[in-house]
């Protein structure tokens, strides 16, 4: 499943301007469900969200989802996140529709980004129980140091 229109989204400690180019591709018909642990980038989507119906910016922390349960009426179709792999499981149990995709930012020290995707899978034992993995993105040549985990749920995560 890929970013398009009409999509439903939730993003888990994104950066904003990532949440902009989101908005503008799923466009008025999609949501992006914005949670931010940081008060200063929650601040700049609760901006945004007033230039944009399809951004609700959620202040909360990915730990405790269902602090935040009753802002998300919906499952989505897709979460993606900066934040730790036990978040992003806590909230796909929550949010995620069966079938749906992930992605995850993966951030190692300087020089340390295997392309494996069994390195990936031994970092995120936890989602294994509820996600196939299907790619591992580096980001090189820009850096050296992150990368993308995407995958699939492939079970109910209730």
């Amino acid at each position: 499943m890929s970013v398009k229109p009409g999509g439903k989204i939730l993003c888990i400690d994104v950066a904003p301007i990532t949440l902009s180019f989101i908005s503008d591709i799923i466009s008025t018909s999609g949501k992006v469900y914005c949670v931010n642990s940081s008060e200063s980038d929650y601040q700049i989507v609760a901006k945004l969200q007033s230039q944009r119906n399809n951004l609700i910016a959620i202040s909360g922390s990915a730990n405790n989802p269902s602090e935040y349960q009753s802002e998300i009426p919906e499952k989505v179709d897709i979460i993606m996140t900066n934040g730790t792999h036990k978040a992003m499981t806590e909230n796909a149990k929550l949010f995620l529709k069966e079938g749906g995709d992930f992605y995850i930012v993966l951030h190692k020290p300087e020089g340390y980004v295997q392309q494996s995707v069994e390195w990936t899978q031994e970092t995120i034992t936890d989602v294994k129980k509820y996600f196939k993995p299907r790619e591992l993105l580096t980001l090189e040549p820009f850096s050296n140091t992150d990368a993308v985990f995407v995958g699939t749920s492939f079970c109910n995560v209730e």
